[in-house]
């Protein structure tokens, strides 16, 4: 009976690092978009927490620093935002692939 339940959990765990696989490759291809300043500034990154794209909005003049400083936090705010995002997906999507496995004492 042990050696039953040894071997359904080997394949449990053979199953879900293949599914972790699968769904971290599938993230890595994955782009989500943070925006601050209505939509002005947007930052693009993917689930693996790679900027991508950046895209400012021509309407925003940079010229004093006063502006580049506001610039710079908008951009701030758009990458933490895209990040935020992605890592809930990345949350959810990897909790999907452990979601069900019984493994005893936990």
């Amino acid at each position: 009976m042990l050696k039953g339940k040894l071997g359904n959990m080997m394949k449990q765990a053979q199953k879900m690092q293949q599914d972790m696989a699968k769904v971290q490759e599938e993230l890595g291809n994955l782009l989500i978009t943070g925006e601050s300043a209505s939509g002005k500034v947007k930052v693009t990154v993917s689930c693996s927490n790679i900027v991508k794209m950046v895209d400012i909005d021509s309407s925003l003049n940079v010229g004093e620093e006063e502006e580049l400083e506001l610039l710079q936090d908008l951009i701030k705010i758009a990458t933490n935002d895209a990040l935020s995002k992605a890592k809930k997906i990345s949350d959810d999507k990897l909790g999907a692939v452990t979601a069900g496995i019984s493994l005893p004492g936990m």
